[in-house]
């Protein structure tokens, strides 16, 4: 397994703030698997493994 860079770590910790506030205010939907998934999938350089079940 890679082991993630910097920026990996940042991304994936700014998203997973965004979306708990998402889920929390605002409701536009980032909290759901299918779009947390396709972005962590994005950031890790492997889009069919984030979209995996």
């Amino acid at each position: 397994m890679e082991s993630l860079n910097f920026i990996q770590i940042i991304l994936l910790t700014l998203y997973a703030f965004i979306a708990i506030n998402d889920a929390i205010h605002m409701d536009f939907g980032l909290n759901r698997p299918l779009i947390a998934g396709c972005f962590a999938g994005f950031v890790m350089g492997d889009l069919a493994f984030g979209l995996s079940e």
